[in-house]
């Protein structure tokens, strides 16, 4: 019983290792080849990254150096060892780069430079269609962005085509209603789903604040308004006796 627990922690910290290995690498030039001076992706054991190494009560640390060699013999990671004293204490673990490939099979994860390609295949598709102000001037900004490797989760999931196809034809449909209408009846209209645009509203606003017309007022039901889209009104339900005063009339 003992021994499952060990084999349990040490694949939950090998893949811990691997996937922040893998997160600090697709932040580097070096996963775009840009890199112009040697750059090493490390990960350092400390104990806020991993306490239950330095946990004293347990004794997960031998099974994590056993972990580690494993890797190590694969060709994945380099072993940094404190004081270079080796199965004492680990400092830290290198990214052997030329590897990736292989880590990225074994953790069964999709390499950011695809989930790039392929939002960059769809913001392609989508210029025609959202060539409003607001929806054309993200579109590309996005674009922009994508083709540098920037961050862009302000806005969109990278991993998530769809969300960001819904996104981008929000901003559009808002820019071209000219029909006053209620959230909901805008979402069935052009999603043919009364809960869609809710998923994104939030969203939308920010995209129309910044890529947009100028707005004095931020709130989303204001903004909304100006396109003549209008929250749906709430109910209030009244019992017992009372009177109803309607611009000073009874």
């Amino acid at each position: 019983m003992k021994s499952s627990k060990k084999t349990a922690g040490s694949t939950a910290a090998d893949k811990k290792i691997l996937h922040a290995l893998l997160d600090s690498y697709e932040n580097s030039l070096l996963s775009r080849g840009e890199n112009k001076v040697t750059v090493r992706i490390s990960f350092s054991f400390t104990r806020s990254s991993m306490p239950i190494y330095f946990d004293e009560s347990s004794l997960e640390y031998e099974t994590i150096h056993a972990m580690l060699h494993q890797l190590e013999d694969r060709g994945w990671i380099v072993i940094q060892w404190k004081n270079g004293k080796p199965d004492h204490v680990v400092q830290k673990v290198f990214l052997v780069a030329e590897r990736a490939g292989e880590i990225y099979a074994y953790l069964k994860r999709t390499p950011k430079a695809v989930y790039e390609q392929q939002q960059l295949a769809l913001l392609e598709q989508l210029k025609e269609e959202c060539a409003t102000p607001a929806a054309s001037a993200f579109l590309l900004w996005l674009q922009q962005r994508l083709e540098e490797g920037q961050p862009v989760k302000e806005y969109i999931e990278i991993s998530d085509l769809s969300k960001t196809e819904l996104l981008l034809r929000a901003v559009s449909r808002v820019e071209e209603n000219r029909t006053a209408c209620y959230l909901r009846e805008f979402s069935i209209r052009n999603f043919a789903d009364s809960k869609a645009f809710e998923s994104v509203r939030g969203t939308v606003k920010k995209v129309l604040v910044r890529f947009g017309e100028t707005f004095c007022e931020t709130d989303e039901n204001e903004i909304l308004a100006e396109y003549g889209i209008y929250d749906t009104p709430n109910y209030v339900y009244l019992k017992g006796e009372g009177c109803l005063v309607l611009q000073g009339n009874l």
